[in-house]
Parts: structure tokens; sequence; C-alpha cells
């Protein structure tokens, strides 16, 4: 399917960011998590990829460790944002940069030595795909960070508890990658999935990539509280972070690709 309407026609990329990277609170929490994989578990600087970069916010949090950053989306309209962005941050513009590609039919340009991907891959149906396209990007002794939904986290539970009691916006898919909610957004198909996370694992190591490192990130995706109480709900994912509580909505995954 292609994703393009969805993503360039929408608005989605900016509900995102608020929800995502509003500052404050959320902001705080994110130093932490960044700081905690470059300085606890040592990830190199080194050339990334960003896959599935938005306006980019995230690729300047891996510059600010020191990283060479290539974003890369599927939307020319997050691409622009993402370049206007960087032309506000002068000093990054040799070590941050933006490629327009799909991430199922990953441009040759896109290259470097480590991919990071928070919270993409539960949006691509062929998903297993856009993983194997990455994989081939990783150089040896290089690192894949993945952030993801988890089907068996609490917030999954409590979604599909609740739906009986609800009308529904979306259609329910059982599969064996995990659970898919399939909707409409602004006219163009949308999609949600919260992954069985061995369905990953399974297939970064069909890529030659294996597990070194799995934390618990957030008990309940931002997105789905009202903003007002978002900065209450940073500091509670905060502590679950901190104290790598189990059941977690979000997971960080770090994979790697032995020499």
């Amino acid at each position: 399917m292609a994703l393009h309407q969805t993503y360039n026609a929408t608005d989605i990329h900016q509900i995102w960011k608020d929800a995502y990277h509003p500052g404050g609170a959320q902001a705080s929490f994110d130093d932490q998590v960044y700081d905690w994989m470059f300085h606890t578990v040592q990830l190199p600087a080194g050339k990334w990829i960003d896959s599935g970069c938005g306006t980019g916010d995230l690729c300047f949090r891996l510059w600010s460790h020191g990283c060479q950053v290539l974003g890369v989306d599927i939307s020319a309209k997050a691409i622009e944002a993402a370049r206007s962005n960087a032309a506000r941050h002068p000093e990054c513009a040799a070590q941050v940069r933006f490629e327009q590609s799909s991430l199922e039919d990953l441009s040759p340009a896109v290259q470097g030595e480590h991919v990071h991907c928070r919270g993409v891959f539960m949006h691509i149906p062929d998903w297993s795909k856009a993983l194997a396209n990455l994989a081939t990007r990783v150089k040896p002794n290089g690192y894949f960070v993945v952030f993801e939904s988890n089907a068996t986290s609490v917030e999954g539970f409590i979604v599909r508890l609740m739906r009986p009691f609800r009308k529904n916006r979306s259609e329910l898919k059982k599969t064996p990658a995990g659970w898919e909610f399939w909707s409409e957004y602004q006219g163009a198909p949308f999609l949600v999935r919260m992954f069985h996370l061995d369905a990953i694992e399974k297939e970064m190591e069909k890529a030659g990539l294996h597990l070194v490192k799995q934390r618990s990130l957030f008990v309940v995706d931002p997105l789905r509280v009202p903003a007002a109480i978002r900065p209450l709900m940073a500091r509670i994912n905060h502590l679950w972070f901190n104290m790598n509580l189990p059941f977690a909505s979000g997971v960080i995954q770090i994979y790697q690709r032995k020499a």
C-alpha cells in the first residue's frame, strides 16, 4: 500500500510533533533516554540514519550526541519542514541532512553505519520489508535502535478490553506480528500496530542483527491522553523508564551486527 497520500496530504506530522516533542517534561524525559543510550549503553556516534524522521526533531537530538545524521521520510511535506528546521540551526548544517524516500523502497542515497527508528514500523503495512532494507545499511559492529509499541502492555490490554464498550473508528486485525488498528485519517488510510516484540526480533535475526539490550520506555502513549495532562503523563512515563517496569506500551530494543 502506498502511504504517500497518508503522510503528505494530512497534518499528522504536526500532531505527532505536538504529542512527542512538545518540550518541557517530555524533552527532559527524552534527554535521559538518549543519555542512557549513548552513555550507559555506550552507543557510538558515527553516521546514523534516522528512519521515518518526520520533521527532524530526533535528528537534532542524535546530532547533539556527536552523530552525523541522515533523516529519511516518505513525506515530502515532512522533509521540507525538517530542512526548514535545520536552516535555523546552521551549527549542524554539515552534520544533519535529509532525504525523501519510502522505507519499503529505500533510495540508494540512504547510507550510514547505524539506524535509529522510533515509532515508525507500527505505521507501515509491509514493515518487515522496511526493516530488511534498513538492516542492510547497518555496518559490522553497527547498531539498529528500535522504539516500538508492545501488544502485551497494560495499555494494549485496556484498549482491547474497552473496544466492545465504545464506538470504534478502526478495524482491528490480529496478525502474527501483533494487533493492527486500521482506520482513515483525513480521507487517507491509517495504520497503528501494537507489536508482538518477538516478531521484530525474528526479522532482525534474519537480517543478521542480534538483540543486545531491551528496556521499557513508557506505560502510556502520550498521544492517547489530552494535551493538558501530557506533562503529568511524561513524568509518570519517566518513572516507568527509570524503574524499567514491565508491561510497557513503548519499548526500546537495541540490536547489533557483529563484526
